[in-house]
């Protein structure tokens, strides 16, 4: 092995060593083992994914007695449009007939806890039920790709 490859590899290698360390634990506010992988959430936060919170309780149960047949949501996380005022995003995991856990839906509401006001923004979030559509919102609407991200990594 040449000394420069040698030498870059040892310098990534003590780069990991020292900085794995530095990478706060998930949720216990600790240092997390340098052995251990870094938590998913931690390599996108850059992306907006600190921007989301938990779905509300309200707001999932609006969301599921829209859906039709056998489907189901889960790991729903919503997020507060900075394009809007008032209206934020929520997607979920879908389960079921149409989704396998992997696909995520997409809803707009104009209140944190849900209400009357629901709209599917995403095709399969209007596939799934029957949900209001309102052409004003779509999937590159800030708040939309953050809550999505949270609802695949967390």
């Amino acid at each position: 092995m040449s000394r420069v490859r040698f030498g870059l590899l040892l310098a990534g290698a003590l780069s990991v060593a020292v900085l794995g360390g530095c990478v706060p634990g998930r949720d216990s506010g600790e240092t997390a083992d340098p052995a251990m992988p870094a938590p998913k959430d931690v390599a996108t936060d850059a992306q907006g994914v600190d921007r989301c919170v938990p779905a509300s309780e309200e707001l999932v149960e609006g969301i599921t007695e829209g859906l039709s047949g056998q489907n189901a949501i889960s790991n729903a996380w919503t997020v507060q449009s900075r394009q809007y005022d008032s209206v934020y995003f929520t997607s979920a995991r879908v389960d079921g007939q149409v989704g396998q856990g992997e696909e995520t839906a997409t809803w707009a509401s104009l209140a944190p806890e849900g209400g009357q006001f629901l709209f599917a923004v995403t095709d399969l979030a209007q596939g799934l039920g029957d949900f209001a559509v309102d052409d004003t919102f779509s999937g590159r609407d800030d708040g939309v790709r953050e809550s999505q991200r949270c609802a695949r990594v967390r």
